[in-house]
Formats: C-alpha cells, structure tokens, sequence
C-alpha cells in the first residue's frame, strides 16, 4: 500500500511540475550544468522520482536513514539555484525538505550496521595507494573517468556505483535498505565490471569485483532473512 508520505511527494510533482515526464526531463538537463562531484545529486533525484511512480517505496524509512544525504542534496540545489540561476532547483529544495522534516520528527533506533563497517574496511583494503587520498576519493575520481568512457547501461552501472559508494561512506545505512540496495544492483553490476576487466584490464574494476563477491557472501543471510542478520541495537 503506496505511504500517505510518497503520495504527497507525487502530488507535489503532478500539481507544481506537471508530472514525472516533464521533472525528469529537466532533471536531465541540468545535471549537465553541476560540477563532476556533485552530479550524485541529480542522478539520484532522476532515479527516486522514477521510483516514486512506478512501485510502493520505503520513503518514511528513506527519509530517516538518507537524512544527512537529503541535507547535502538541499545545500547543492540551493547553490544551483543561486550561482547558475536553475530554476528548479527551488522545487528540488521543496522535495527534499519534506523529507527531512519526516525525518527530523522521528528518533532513528538503529546505528550504522556492523556489516556496513566491515564493507568500508574491505573496499579500504582493496583501494589502497596515495595515504592522502580516501579510498572514496579514488573510486569517485575513477568513476568519473569511466562515465567519461563509457555509453548506455555501462555509463548507468558507473553513476550508480558512485551513489552507492557516496552512500556506503557518508550515511548511516539501515540494513533493510543495504541489503535491498545490494540485491537490486549487484548482479548486473558485477556483469559489466567482469566485462571492462577482460577487455581492458582495470584494477579498479577488478578490485571492485573482488569487493561485491566479498559482500555478496557476507549479506547473502541478510537478505534471506529480512535484513537483521548483522543489525545493532
């Protein structure tokens, strides 16, 4: 049963935007005008909005767990909206906010999962070099040469990596939806990374793959059990 949380951001959309076709397109539009590192920003908001239409998604649960992402994501829109004149992203600012004042009235219960502490100990490990740049940096650095490269369902794979990564690093995940994030991406994900290692031998990619084969069977009970296998009270 679709939230009274999602119909409210959806009547949002049809009332002030004139519906999902017309936002997405514009959505497209201006990403083109955001700075490389920021782009997360607008795919998510693309892929979200998407969502919202066509399936029944946790944005109760969303809005309290990406709480920190929203707040970012309202900072960039602002400064879009101020520096290069986007003119929607005053609309942007209006969709976030909702969510985080759902948010702000609700006391999460759950920490950052212990699983996703061993996946940021893992992809440390596997993403070594320069100590004055993260891990994060490096992979979010790489990405943006692969979007570069790439076309189609690879250049997605990569743009979706770089939210997940941005995710995984900066926002208390709830297993629920680590695992449910995991299971939606993983399997294409590792196909096209295993596909760019045989034709142009990346170490990132490899490593990558070496990281979401590690993850697929550290998770994998999460997943069959509903999400509490590794979970903290």
């Amino acid at each position: 049963m679709t939230s009274e949380l999602q119909i409210k951001i959806k009547n949002k959309i049809n009332d002030e935007y004139g519906g999902i076709e017309r936002l997405e397109r514009h959505l497209k539009f201006c990403s083109n005008f955001a700075d490389p590192q920021d782009r997360f920003h607008w795919y998510d908001m693309i892929k979200y909005s998407r969502l919202l239409f066509e399936k029944n998604v946790p944005v109760e649960h969303d809005a309290i767990e990406l709480k920190k992402l929203n707040l970012a994501a309202i900072k960039h829109f602002r400064s879009m909206e101020l520096e290069k004149g986007c003119e929607m992203g005053h609309f942007l600012i209006a969709i976030k906010q909702i969510l985080v004042d759902y948010a702000s009235g609700v006391t999460p219960k759950t920490k950052r999962a212990l699983s996703q502490q061993q996946m940021i100990a893992k992809i440390n490990l596997l993403i070594s070099g320069d100590e004055n740049i993260s891990a994060l940096d490096r992979l979010l650095d790489d990405f943006d040469i692969m979007i570069k490269m790439t076309t189609g369902e690879e250049r997605k794979v990569f743009r979706n990596l770089s939210l997940y990564f941005i995710n995984l690093f900066k926002t208390d995940m709830g297993m629920d939806l680590y695992a449910s994030i995991y299971k939606e991406y993983s399997d294409d994900t590792l196909k096209h990374l295993t596909r760019i290692v045989v034709n142009c031998d990346c170490d990132t990619c490899r490593n990558l793959i070496k990281f979401f084969e590690y993850q697929k069977k550290e998770i994998s009970g999460v997943v069959r059990s509903g999400g509490r296998k590794f979970s903290q009270s």
